[in-house]
């Protein structure tokens, strides 16, 4: 990281989250498709017990066992290198949007102020037509009437740290 740039990556505690969730799904997909839907008679005593299953658990259980398998690829992804929710240079303010933290830049002209309200870091742009007024972004990030804000909870900076750079670095650019 140079002086002149600031980078924020994801906190890695939700693709952790993420990860474990889908792993989860991914067993009880191999419980259903390879375990549960086993038929056949079982002797307990006494007791006979016939054991029959729809066929159609077994298929059923292999919609959990790929999503839960393609999540926990991708939030591994997430786990070895988290993307950048937000990073700010000379050239703008890039931030993540979409579903997968695709970079979205907006030039450093366009930014009028940062503030840091302790859970959310807060960076107004100027209201102008050649950049927009809202965008879909990616977990932790809102973009909406020309108002960036970054959830701390999804940062693995602190906020306040950010705003000082942001500050520094309009000055520099002002002057």
């Amino acid at each position: 990281m140079s002086t002149s740039s600031l980078e924020v990556r994801l906190l890695r505690f939700f693709p952790f989250a993420s990860f474990f969730i889908a792993g989860l799904l991914a067993w009880f997909g191999a419980w259903a498709v390879f375990g549960f839907a086993q038929a056949g008679t079982e002797r307990f005593g006494d007791l006979t017990v016939t054991t029959t299953v729809s066929p159609y658990a077994h298929w059923a259980g292999w919609i959990p066992l790929i999503l839960g398998v393609f999540v926990a690829l991708h939030q591994l992804v997430y786990l070895i290198k988290p993307p950048v929710v937000l990073r700010i240079n000379d050239q703008g303010v890039t931030f993540g949007t979409g579903f997968g933290y695709h970079p979205t830049t907006i030039p450093l002209k366009f930014v009028e102020s940062a503030t840091d309200l302790k859970t959310t870091l807060v960076i107004k742009f100027k209201e102008d037509p050649s950049i927009p007024m809202a965008l879909i972004t990616s977990m932790g990030i809102d973009y909406s009437l020309y108002f960036l804000r970054v959830r701390r909870l999804f940062m693995n900076r602190s906020p306040k740290e950010v705003v000082e750079f942001t500050q520094r670095l309009l000055k520099k650019n002002l002057a």
